[in-house]
């Protein structure tokens, strides 16, 4: 079976290193809280960054669908629209990555 791996790396806006922490840490609760209510999800993890470097990013998210649909209808979740929502003005910047795996 092929699955979808879903990567995504965030950037957040907070004045201070104990600033952005604090928005990823909130961040995680979200996407914690949103463990097992999305059909098709395989995996998640989810974690602030705990090494500071010049190009770090604040927060990274790796998610497992089962397939390309799962992760498409991840994309217009009500759990996913939530976090968006929440991410929205926290976010400085974004990087994302798709890509098939074998599982």
């Amino acid at each position: 079976m092929t699955a979808m791996a879903h990567m995504v790396m965030w950037k957040l806006n907070g004045a201070t290193a104990q600033a952005r922490q604090a928005q990823a840490h909130a961040l995680v609760q979200a996407f914690e809280a949103a463990r097992g209510k999305v059909p098709g999800l395989l995996r998640m993890e989810v974690g602030a960054n705990l090494i500071e470097a010049t190009d770090a990013c604040d927060l990274a998210l790796c998610m497992v669908f089962e397939s390309r649909q799962a992760l498409e209808a991840y994309n217009v979740h009500p759990e996913h629209l939530k976090i968006k929502e929440m991410m929205g003005p926290l976010r400085l910047a974004r990087s994302q990555a798709d890509f098939e795996i074998s599982t």
